[in-house]
């Protein structure tokens, strides 16, 4: 079994982002597009 770290956040860097579409869609980065059933999800 794994074993859990805890780290402060004052341990965490902090890193620039880069956007596909600002400010909606980092490039890179997990994105989750929702909204109502039966309704378009337009991009």
């Amino acid at each position: 079994m794994a074993e859990l770290k805890i780290i402060s956040m004052d341990e965490v860097q902090s890193k620039e982002v880069n956007w596909l579409w600002y400010p909606y869609i980092p490039y890179g980065k997990i994105t989750i597009i929702q909204g109502d059933p039966g309704g378009e999800k337009q991009l």
